[in-house]
């Protein structure tokens, strides 16, 4: 789109001057109400809005701009007052019932008086756009005497060198750039200082049981928190400790003489953050709230909205928008403040006199007192998180050693040694550390009898990830969207190719099924798939294989340790999940069987309904809903399982050994879990149809029918960067194997026991099941 400023009251492609549009003569920076559109939004991907001109009741009415016709627009937005909210450009029911909210979304479309020149839906509503109607012109005034020539040619010069200067980026609120912001937001939240928190005289952990632990100074009791529970995060002041629980209360412990703890009122709350005498909360809507000394702050900060996050320094706070935007409140005497220029900022930090910003593409910006040097962050790159402290910075690179700038004063600096790091907070005195197995490391010294930095005992600390909770209402793809996404991605989904630790499945085009022989091993070697048709997927476990009939029936052949052959009674399936030593199956109405070994409480899918996928890992089962969020249960070492529960949009998931991998609308992929190896490392990925999540790898396909893998590659399993022509990939143990257009298939990786052996295979296809009907071969990129 081209850069140019589109005036809000009348949509003309002109430059402001004097904050007035020329054409018009209206305010350009004229805002709608908040229950409005905002300004600028981009619709269907050619319609800009302006301002809102009526409402009826059931809709909105704004002027546009046609971007293709390059023409002016009216464009009607289903919004029934009383039963509808927004978020930013969404609508959702607000205290109605959905069923009835979608109906009348069905009548509005269908049912209009206007000429209507194009009708979608978006945003979880409609949209009707007919043609823009001026209204009726005034009497003209009387005309003023012609100019000379000779001056209106230096008028016009004069009107082109003020167009020239006062050309702008639209403040556009782009979809597509919300959601990848949204995106690298969560990514660094997953590495942000929630579950362990440095101050100046204490340091704070939360474990994964919800408890947490306390080191250093206890002078006010600021460590005394031993009978906490249920706590998600926690942040520590000066001489206070904020903890959030997981129903978005709020306790505090410590100094209060400026009522920096009275927290006890809060309700809804997803995040927090302790200043040096005042605590900050967000709330779940995106508004914020305060306590404590520095009221001047307090009352600007009760104005924001839209926040995501929040900090809180030494004497100033800041909040990041969904935009990438920042504000700030407070103390501003280093200009510690001066942040309104910052764009693409996914995570803050605010310190004792300086600000910290990371940005989308991981680089780092910083403003306010540089003392020692803690702002010169501009060279860092590759970076996941920040922590601001009283005098020094931190950064948290992506594969998990950690840099610092400042004043190193008592060693708080001293953290290029450090490695597995995925999560840093800097103090006054100390830097800690959280290691992915859960222990904390610390560096700093200045005030050792204080024991800030005594943390070689912590075990079993909350990875930040699991500290999350979302905010309500933020922009999602409506049920439709994601629907018409999952189809898309469905027929290169592993329904006809599997690969596991002991052996390799493929479904043939006439509906049988080939496995690799399996040698030195009795579990497999007796197998027999002669008696196997109408096969419509196919899914290996460890020692057994699975596969699933057209008329929703499941075969098993193999050994069966625990049950998870035991399927005889399975009816009505449409899908089915091999896990190590459990086995899932999705019925047609939406919900989960499951048998096998029940350890960790893998089986327990029992209460699951409106599922539309699933996947079996090692020890853990995950599900995907219709409404795009993820439910699992099993083992949660790594969190694995519950931080899944604050992804949405999700369209495709893959449950591997410790890990567990979701395709989100879009292409674009998250993952969580074990990263021991990089295998979640996947944040940088776009343009992906189907993941899968191995042991200790991690396997994607583009839309181009090329393959893109991270993790462990000690047998080569990641060496894919050749593949060309897949439409189907498949990550086991220690091998990758890849589905061909051509019905042929590839594989990477160890091929002990002849896993990997399929160089003479043919004739592998897609089946029905995974969407396509005629069972014809799909060429990559092709959907």
């Amino acid at each position: 789109m081209e850069e140019i400023f589109f005036c809000p009251g009348c949509m003309a492609k002109t430059a402001p001057v004097d904050g007035k549009c020329p054409v018009c003569g209206s305010n350009v920076n004229v805002e709608n109400a908040p229950h409005q559109l905002p300004v600028n939004t981009i619709l269907n991907g050619r319609y800009v809005t302006g301002r809102a001109l009526r409402e009826d009741g059931q809709s909105i009415t704004y002027i546009a701009y046609d971007l293709r016709l390059n023409a002016t627009a009216s464009i009607r937005e289903y919004y029934p007052r009383g039963t509808a909210g927004r978020r930013l450009s969404a609508v959702f029911p607000a205290g109605a019932d959905r069923n009835a909210f979608e109906a009348g979304r069905e009548r509005f479309i269908k049912n209009t008086d206007a000429p209507v020149k194009d009708s979608f839906k978006e945003n979880g509503t409609a949209y009707i756009v007919t043609e823009y109607r001026r209204p009726a012109a005034q009497p003209k005034k009387s005309p003023r005497p012609a100019l000379p020539k000779k001056c209106l040619i230096a008028i016009g010069a004069a009107v082109l060198v003020v167009l020239a200067a006062c050309i702008a980026v639209p403040r556009a609120i782009d979809a597509a750039k919300q959601r990848e912001l949204a995106t690298a937001r969560g990514e660094a939240a997953a590495h942000s200082e929630t579950t362990v928190s440095a101050s100046w005289i204490h340091t704070v952990g939360v474990r994964a049981d919800g408890t947490v632990v306390a080191v250093g100074w206890n002078e006010d009791g600021e460590c005394d928190v031993s009978d906490w529970q249920d706590i998600i995060a926690v942040s520590a002041g000066d001489g206070h400790t904020v903890g959030l629980r997981s129903d978005g209360t709020v306790v505090a412990v410590g100094e209060n003489e400026y009522g920096q703890c009275d927290v006890s009122d809060w309700q809804d709350i997803i995040a927090v953050s302790a200043g040096s005498d005042y605590t900050v909360g967000l709330k779940s809507d995106g508004t914020v709230i305060a306590v404590g000394i520095n009221g001047q702050a307090q009352r600007k900060v009760s104005e924001w909205s839209d926040i995501v996050a929040v900090s809180a320094g030494g004497s100033h706070m800041v909040g990041l928008k969904s935009d990438g935007t920042v504000v700030a409140a407070g103390r501003n005497a280093d200009g510690e403040c001066d942040i309104s220029d910052w764009r693409d900022i996914i995570a803050v930090s605010a310190g004792d006199g300086h600000t910290v910003g990371l940005r989308s593409d991981g680089t780092v910006v910083a403003v306010g007192e540089n003392g020692y040097g803690k702002c010169d962050v501009s060279d860092w790159s590759d970076i996941v998180a920040v922590s601001a402290g009283s005098g020094h910075t931190v950064g948290l690179k992506s594969d998990g050693t950690v840099v610092a700038v400042g004043g190193g004063r008592g060693g708080r600096r001293d953290v290029s040694e450090w490695s597995d790091i995925v999560a840093v907070s800097a103090g006054s005195t100390c830097t800690v550390g959280l290691k992915s197995d859960g222990t904390a490391v610390a560096a700093g010294n200045e005030y050792e009898y204080m024991g800030v930095c005594n943390v070689s005992g912590w075990s079993d600390i909350k990875m930040p990830q699991e500290s999350l909770r979302p905010i309500k209402d933020t922009p999602r793809r409506s049920p439709e969207e994601l629907a018409a996404a999952r189809a898309a991605v469905a027929p290169y989904q592993e329904t006809a190719l599997s690969t596991y630790s002991s052996h390799t499945a493929g479904l043939k085009a006439d509906g049988t099924v080939v496995v690799t022989e399996f040698e030195g091993n009795y579990f497999l070697e007796n197998a027999d798939y002669s008696d196997w048709n109408d096969i419509v997927a196919v899914d290996t476990g460890l020692f057994y294989t699975a596969a699933l009939r057209s008329d929703g029936t499941v075969l098993t052949e193999g050994y069966e340790f625990e049950g998870q052959c035991d399927i005889s009674d399975w009816t009505d399936m449409v899908a089915i999940a091999a896990g190590y030593e459990h086995l899932i199956g999705l019925r047609a109405d939406g919900t989960v069987a499951a048998t096998g070994f029940t350890f960790a409480n893998r089986c327990a899918v029992g209460d699951w309904t409106d599922i539309v996928a699933v996947s079996a890992g090692r020890i853990h089962t995950v599900g995907l809903k219709s409404d795009g969020t993820l439910v699992a249960v099993g083992e949660n070492r790594y969190g694995q399982c519950d931080s899944v529960g604050y992804w949405k949009d999700i369209i495709a998931v893959s449950a591997g050994y410790e890990h567990t991998v979701g395709l989100k609308a879009g292409g674009t992929v998250v993952a969580a879990g074990n990263n021991s190896f990089g295998q979640c490392d996947v944040g940088s990925w776009t343009g992906i149809v189907a993941v899968s999540a191995g042991e200790d790898h991690t396997v994607a396909l583009r839309a181009d029918g090329t393959v893109v893998a991270v993790g462990n590659n000690d047998c080569g399993q990641c060496d894919v960067s050749g593949w060309t022509d897949i439409i189907a990939v498949s990550a086991g143990s220690y091998n990758t194997v890849g589905l061909k257009s051509d019905g042929t298939v590839v594989a990477a990786g160890s091929n002990e026991n002849n896993r990997s052996n399929v160089t003479g295979w043919k004739d592998i296809r897609l089946p029905k099941a995974a969407g396509n009907a005629d069972n014809d071969v799909i060429e990559a990129g092709t959907l």
